[in-house]
């Protein structure tokens, strides 16, 4: 299984955005240094398509980025579809756990978006 958790929010933004089917629909930049944004928190593959177009469960806006490790209304749908689950301060004062069951995945980390879209992945990667 891949180490997610040394991967940028860009990065893993990106591969959510190919496992959620959704990434025809978006420009993805070869490197994150070529992104415009200097918050990295900002950062993620850019909708292409206008948002009077929905895909799957978002409704895009051409030109924004697709950041489900900081936007929750980028990451809802994907949470809500997976049935992954997030815990406040799971095992400490400061990291928030997420989890799902079938397949059973979970994750650690400050960022509970970024912990869910890390089980998301996980989950994508268990059932390929």
């Amino acid at each position: 299984m891949k180490d997610y958790s040394a991967m940028s929010d860009f990065e893993i933004n990106c591969h959510v955005a190919e496992k959620a089917g959704i990434g025809d629909s978006m420009f993805f930049s070869s490197d994150e240094s070529e992104l415009a944004e200097e918050d990295p928190k900002k950062r993620g593959p850019i909708w292409n398509v206008p948002s009077w177009i929905q895909v799957k469960n978002w409704m895009p806006s051409k030109g924004n980025c697709f950041n489900p490790c900081n936007n929750p209304a980028d990451a809802w749908p994907i949470i809500l579809a997976n049935d992954i689950s997030m815990i406040a301060k799971w095992n400490s004062d400061e990291l928030w756990g997420a989890m799902c069951n079938e397949p059973w995945c979970e994750h650690e980390h400050e960022n509970p978006l970024r912990a869910a879209m890390i089980v998301f992945l996980q989950m994508m990667e268990q059932k390929s």
